[in-house]
């Protein structure tokens, strides 16, 4: 399986990539290494997502884990929920977006394009950061669920949404995300909370801590 992994390292085939690194490390405890670890954590895409992530001001790390989740960098990535390419963008989510950045689109065909798909994706991103305080985590909630969705939940829970202004490093601030109603937003957003952190590591080795690391 070693030399499968490296065969899809190579080839770029990183959807098969990451399942097979995450498969091997199941099966053998030597290959939790850092090093291992880190070619399941392509930084493809590079040059789009670190453009765009500095027209927004915002981490290039969100970007690209977000993608990984999303897609495993996929360029033609395709979803039962018809979202498309590296960003995942569904067609109606697609067709606004392209309106307020005023940019002509086909779909789906441009969305399989990554100079289409990632400036698109980050704009999204971006969005559901303003509108939830720059709480990256309630971000990740609204991309995935919807922000209607994710609003009509924080109404019932007031203590959640407070969280908004004054995010805090204590466990129980973080309870919420189990007791989301929607099992795939929950994972969702603490795979990407667990992308970040490992290319974190990737880039500068032991990641120091701040009270709310995001």
């Amino acid at each position: 399986q070693w030399k499968w992994v490296q065969i899809l390292s190579k080839t770029q085939q990183t959807q098969s990539l990451i399942m097979a690194v995450n498969r091997l490390m199941d099966q053998d405890e030597t290959f939790r290494d850092l090093k291992f670890i880190g070619i399941g954590f392509p930084k493809s895409y590079a040059t789009w997502i670190e453009v765009e992530a500095k027209k927004y001001n915002i981490d290039p790390l969100l970007v690209r884990s977000l993608i990984r989740q999303e897609s495993a960098f996929s360029l033609k990535a395709f979803s039962t929920s018809s979202a498309m390419g590296l960003m995942q963008m569904i067609p109606m989510t697609a067709e606004e977006i392209a309106r307020r950045l005023k940019m002509k689109v086909r779909i789906p065909d441009d969305m399989y394009r990554p100079e289409v798909n990632v400036p698109m994706g980050t704009f999204y991103i971006v969005d559901m950061l303003n509108q939830f305080s720059k709480n990256v985590p309630m971000a990740l909630g609204a991309y995935n669920a919807g922000p209607a969705r994710l609003k009509s939940w924080l109404e019932l829970r007031p203590e959640v949404m407070a969280l908004q202004q004054s995010p805090g490093n204590d466990p129980l601030d973080e309870i919420w995300l189990d007791e989301l109603p929607w099992n795939e937003t929950s994972f969702y957003i603490k795979a990407i909370l667990r992308n970040i952190l490992i290319y974190q590591m990737i880039d500068k080795g032991p990641v120091q801590f701040k009270p709310v690391f995001w």
